[in-house]
């Protein structure tokens, strides 16, 4: 979580730094898929609740939260004291009209087109993941292309890219809108209390989804 500065940050090093470069050479070999690019900025991670506003780590506490399996998010949320529960996209609109759920986890993006404000009425701006569209293909078709080819590929992503990140731009305004329209309650917590609360909880993943030091390594690089 709060990994990157921003979506720009982000897109700078992903598709520039050399290891992970190499990280997804590696996944290119032992998975067949070659990543060609990673642009395009998505709307970044909110919590959306039904109990009310999350202004405060502490809000988090004991809330019944839909996350998506991703193992950083999940660490997260078992530091701030939530009772995370990974569902599917499908299962969220009901899970939180049924009240099996108190909140879900996700960006303006993934969360107004399905009307998840018709079931929950609170949206917290808490920002914790800036996420990127990756663009990937068969390893074997890629290695079956020159490398006029490759830079074709290449730059289509990133003028695919730049649509999305306008595009995205655009709806992360109208949704407020539209949740204020609809009732909702939006609001920007303490971005800073949530940071300190969950500084270093990337620590026990260190070694086994990603290098020793490749995330205060990457911090770093946005402290220039």
């Amino acid at each position: 979580p709060y990994l990157f500065k921003n979506g720009e940050w982000a897109e700078k090093i992903i598709n520039s730094d050399a290891e992970l470069q190499g990280m997804f050479d590696k996944m290119a070999t032992s998975a067949g898929v070659r990543v060609f690019g990673a642009w395009g900025q998505r709307s970044s991670r909110a919590i959306q609740s039904t109990r009310g506003p999350i202004m405060m780590p502490e809000d988090v506490k004991g809330l019944r939260l839909r996350i998506p399996a991703i193992p950083m998010l999940r660490a997260m949320f078992d530091r701030l004291g939530a009772q995370s529960t990974p569902l599917g996209m499908l299962e969220i609109y009901s899970a939180l009209s049924r009240g099996t759920v108190d909140g879900q986890d996700n960006g303006f993006d993934l969360a107004i087109p399905p009307r998840f404000h018709e079931a929950a009425k609170f949206w917290s701006a808490t920002d914790h993941v800036n996420e990127l569209v990756g663009f990937f293909g068969s390893e074997r078709l890629w290695k079956g292309l020159n490398e006029a080819d490759r830079e074709l590929f290449r730059k289509a992503s990133r003028e695919a890219g730049m649509v999305t990140t306008q595009l995205t731009k655009q709806l992360d305004t109208d949704a407020i809108e539209i949740l204020k329209k609809a009732g909702c309650t939006y609001v920007v917590p303490d971005i800073a209390a949530f940071r300190k609360a969950v500084a270093g909880v990337e620590d026990d993943l260190e070694g086994k989804m990603w290098p020793k030091g490749f995330v205060a390594r990457l911090r770093k690089l946005q402290e220039a």
